[in-house]
């Protein structure tokens, strides 16, 4: 857990504090890191900060409490997706996630920069966090079209495993529901539908907004090329299974034909217009397992024109 307050205009910097050290600070304003939860963590931010609970993770969302507000964000990192609970007030800010988080990690970075701006207070923190996340967003929508464009370039040659593709739907309709539910948070604290405690000027987020406006019209058509990537799968998939049921009927016949050439050997066991039945029989079978092997062995491909 990282601390950073501003005692009477002094900051201190505090990296890997215990729970029970916050109760000796008091300070003006801080802004609390924590990234291990514990029962020790939540005892003591309940007892100062009147924080209810440190397990509200899941989709984004914005929750208004008495004393505080939490702001619930997802972002993508290394094409997985993180959550980070921010919890606003006019004295604190108090961000919590799980291990390591690169959102919190970069605003740390640009501290100087609010301590020479003399804006060190919740609504700068929030629009560092939000600023950082974005770019998150933004990084991960290039990474899906990195991953979309190679996977193209298969599908135009032939392929015959479509894991990728379907891996990339999936990602891509997430990617959609949290870029547009970020949109929504950002849009309701601009419009002042929410009012957040801490943030005194909701219309200095408008350029979030404005990049998230782009950021979602991006993802919705990297979503619509999938889904038609997938409807043409979906195609292929369909003429493969009437081809499937072409070879089960195949192998019907060809064991109506081997039933046949026992009953042929069976009724004719000595030669036939001076041709051992034997050979026959073989012959037939011969003939027709090499067809069936021939079908059994032909690879669908799947491609794109």
């Amino acid at each position: 857990m990282r601390f950073i307050g501003m005692f009477s205009g002094e900051v201190k910097i505090l990296e890997d504090i215990k729970p029970e050290k916050l109760e000796e600070l008091k300070a003006d304003f801080a802004w609390i890191d924590v990234d291990r939860i514990d029962s020790k963590t939540a005892m003591v931010l309940k007892k100062l900060y009147g924080i209810k609970s440190l397990d509200e993770f899941g989709f984004p969302t914005i929750v208004q409490h008495g004393e505080y507000d939490l702001i619930l964000v997802n972002y993508f990192h290394n094409l997985t997706k993180k959550e980070l609970q921010i919890l606003m007030s006019e004295k604190f800010v108090i961000t919590v996630h799980r291990g390591e988080d690169i959102v919190c990690n970069e605003t740390m970075a640009s501290l100087n920069e609010m301590l020479v701006s003399a804006n060190f207070n919740s609504e700068m923190i929030f629009q560092g966090l939000m600023v950082s996340l974005i770019e998150h967003h933004e990084l991960h929508l290039r990474e899906l079209q990195k991953s979309l464009r190679s996977v193209t370039m298969e599908m135009k040659t032939g392929l015959t495993e479509p894991f990728h593709l379907f891996r990339l739907n999936h990602d891509a309709k997430d990617m959609v529901r949290v870029f547009y539910a970020t949109k929504s948070q950002l849009g309701d604290i601009v419009l002042k539908a929410v009012e957040i405690k801490g943030i005194q000027n909701p219309q200095n987020a408008a350029f979030l907004y404005a990049k998230m406006g782009i950021l979602t019209t991006g993802a919705d058509s990297f979503s619509e090329i999938i889904d038609e990537h997938i409807n043409n799968l979906m195609s292929f998939m369909w003429d493969q299974m009437v081809r499937a049921k072409s070879v089960s009927v195949g192998m019907a016949i060809f064991s109506l034909a081997l039933a046949g050439a026992a009953l042929f050997y069976a009724f004719f066991p000595q030669d036939l217009f001076g041709i051992n039945t034997f050979y026959i029989a073989a012959g037939i079978i011969v003939v027709i397992t090499m067809f069936a092997v021939s079908e059994l062995h032909r690879n669908p491909v799947f491609r794109i024109s």
